[in-house]
């Protein structure tokens, strides 16, 4: 699993056109911006192998950007393009594995809201990043090392 974190004073994005995975969505969600405020942005990509061991790293590390980060909300997209080529996983694999994660964020009561992008569809972006150390990550975790983290 890799996620590219980016801590946002503001994100923006629309649904623009389905891959040939997209889930079902409403016509009206189509091309309508989704603003967040104060967010933490997740793009996240499932690779074949991802099983409950990294999704609990993967938990933690993400949850350790949120204290470092202090967003008010996660908006999490699933990201097939940071997967390395030869380890993608099937379509509705990846959708579980995404669902299993966001189980994990959001299951303490103290957890931030969450927001998921629609799986499988293609979306154009608006970002206003913040700078700094922890504001900007890239997460990388495998077997061999389960938790790697860098800017």
């Amino acid at each position: 699993m890799k996620i590219y974190s980016l801590r946002c004073a503001a994100l923006a994005y629309r649904v623009t056109t389905p891959s040939k995975v997209a889930i079902d969505l409403d016509t009206d969600v189509i091309g309508r911006w989704r603003v967040f405020p104060d967010c933490l942005h997740l793009q996240v990509a499932v690779e074949a192998g991802d099983n409950t061991a990294r999704l609990r790293a993967a938990a933690k590390a993400i949850r350790r950007v949120v204290r470092m980060t202090t967003p008010t909300c996660l908006v999490v997209n699933g990201f097939a393009g940071f997967a390395a080529p030869d380890a993608h996983p099937e379509p509705e694999t990846a959708r579980a594995v995404l669902a299993d994660l966001i189980d994990r964020l959001t299951a303490r009561p103290d957890d931030l809201p969450c927001h998921v992008a629609p799986f499988g569809w293609n979306k154009q972006f608006k970002y206003a990043v913040l700078d700094g150390e922890w504001q900007q990550r890239f997460i990388h975790i495998n077997q061999a090392a389960p938790r790697k983290e860098g800017p």
